[in-house]
């Protein structure tokens, strides 16, 4: 089984579909009701069974635990693990209020925690496979996109990959990060389109485009597979060459 965390739109759902093409038992986490509600219907009409959805507000504790305890209660071998919840939006430092700091920090708190509860079922099982959807933000920020606590956040979770890695790598659970760059997926709907998100970011990078979800896919099913057996503890940095330099 996999387990997606921000599995309805983007980067998360590309993976549950790639997954549920391959036939694997795939469980999706997200927090709008409603549209979890309608992604499951259609899915279900095409994997069956398959398909096994559970609806979190990462930043309600009470929702949080209450997943845990689901997690701990979960017969079937969790092999697969993909931490990818996360929210952002364009605030100047200067800003920021209390909320957008904690609600990154809470993000940061449920993943942790319930990290903590899928280890444990993987312990259980022999082996597992961890990655945690990071992002270029936590290592380069953008004097034009400012996003501090996003970046925070984000930091914190390539942060945590390493001290996972070195922690249970004896258990044979590796735990690695990937990090894109400008990705277009609803989480830029509120900022912009996908033209006007190509023509400003597409240029600055060397590979002269923003990622594609499937450039996401394709590296989270790496890191999770046999393919990358030899491999934890380490951030793949899927963002056309930003970070050897702009354009």
């Amino acid at each position: 089984m996999i387990l997606v965390i921000g599995g309805s739109s983007g980067i998360g759902l590309g993976v549950v579909n790639h997954f549920l093409k391959m036939g694997r038992r795939t469980w999706l986490v997200s927090k709008d009701k409603e549209k979890l509600s309608k992604l499951e219907k259609n899915l279900k009409k095409d994997y069956g069974s398959l398909v096994q959805t559970s609806c979190v507000d990462l930043l309600q504790p009470d929702q949080v635990n209450h997943f845990i305890q689901e997690v701990e209660q979960e017969k079937n071998h969790i092999e697969y693990l993909v931490n990818n919840a996360g929210f952002f939006k364009y605030i100047p430092f200067l800003e920021h209020t209390y909320q957008d700091y904690d609600d990154q920090m809470a993000l940061n708190r449920a993943l942790f925690f319930m990290t903590q509860a899928v280890i444990k079922n993987m312990l259980k099982n022999g082996k597992g496979s961890i990655v945690n959807v990071g992002s270029t933000l936590a290592q380069q920020p953008v004097r034009t996109a400012p996003t501090a606590a996003y970046s925070m956040q984000k930091a914190g979770l390539h942060v945590l990959t390493k001290n996972l890695a070195l922690e249970f790598a004896s258990s044979n659970i590796r735990v690695n990060t990937v990090a894109p760059s400008v990705t277009f997926t609803p989480a830029f709907d509120s900022l912009c389109n996908e033209k006007e998100l190509k023509e400003r970011f597409g240029p600055v990078h060397p590979l002269g485009r923003i990622g594609e979800v499937s450039d996401m896919v394709d590296a989270i099913e790496f890191f999770l597979s046999d393919q990358s057996s030899w491999v934890t503890g380490q951030c793949l940095f899927v963002d056309g060459g930003l970070l050897a330099g702009k354009n």
